[in-house]
């Protein structure tokens, strides 16, 4: 079996966003890489880790609570061993 690899490691924009309940966030990377996505909060702490785990498929999507978290504003982390990827996530 040929399994496309993907090159990029790549994040999109969450939606809703901003968010007020639930978020859906599509990310992908090398299948069989490990990789972790965080929600931070201005300062960079970590707030959640919405997924951490082995990139099993090429396209991966989480859908994420946030409805326990106090409204502002946030950054989604996508990150392995070799790259990271930062958006903007808006909860209301």
């Amino acid at each position: 079996m040929n399994e496309f690899l993907p090159s990029e490691f790549f994040l999109s924009q969450n939606y809703p966003n901003p968010a007020s309940s639930y978020t859906s966030i599509s990310f992908s990377g090398r299948v069989g890489s490990n990789g972790k996505l965080l929600l931070l909060d201005e300062n960079g702490k970590i707030i959640s880790i919405i997924w951490d785990g082995e990139f099993v498929k090429e396209n991966n999507e989480a859908n994420f609570d946030v409805s326990r978290i106090k409204p502002g504003i946030y950054f989604c982390k996508l990150e392995n061993e070799m790259k990271t990827v930062v958006r903007k996530l808006v909860i209301q």
